[in-house]
C-alpha cells in the first residue's frame, strides 16, 4: 500500500471499530481498525 487519502464521514453514519487480531510472528495485532458499513454513500473527500 502506498500513500493515503482523507474523507469526511457522514454524521450518523454506522462505524464499527475494534483492535486487529494477531496474523502470526511478524504481524502482531492490536491495532485500532474502522469499517464504515456503507461506505459509498457516507465517505465524501473534504
Amino acid at each position: 500500500m502506498s500513500g493515503f487519502r482523507q474523507f469526511k464521514i457522514r454524521p450518523g453514519a454506522i462505524v464499527l471499530e475494534g483492535r486487529t487480531a494477531p496474523q502470526g510472528p511478524y504481524l502482531p495485532g492490536g491495532q485500532v481498525q474502522k469499517f464504515v458499513l456503507n461506505w459509498r454513500e457516507d465517505l465524501h473527500l473534504p
